[in-house]
């Protein structure tokens, strides 16, 4: 189960949440997430994650799951109408 607390970059302090709901209103792409949360301090990786590592491997897997979702709720939406 995908906990949306989890936070995916720790510069800025963007969680999986975050990227949920940003993908839902329309982001694409990490830069359009930090657009639309207002979160774009960056780079400070190896001070402030705890991994030591850059997060946009991870942030991009996110935002790829998060489209996912919203494709198969939308699919499923289609059903009732």
């Amino acid at each position: 189960m995908k906990d949306f607390k989890d936070t995916v970059c720790y510069c800025a302090g963007i969680t999986k949440g975050d990227i949920f709901r940003a993908v839902m209103l329309g982001a694409r792409s990490i830069q359009d997430v930090r657009a639309l949360t207002g979160k774009l301090e960056e780079g400070h990786c190896e001070t402030k994650n705890p991994s030591g590592i850059c997060c946009h491997p991870e942030f991009q897997r996110e935002i790829e799951e998060s489209l996912r979702i919203l494709q198969l709720m939308e699919r499923g939406l289609r059903g009732y109408s």
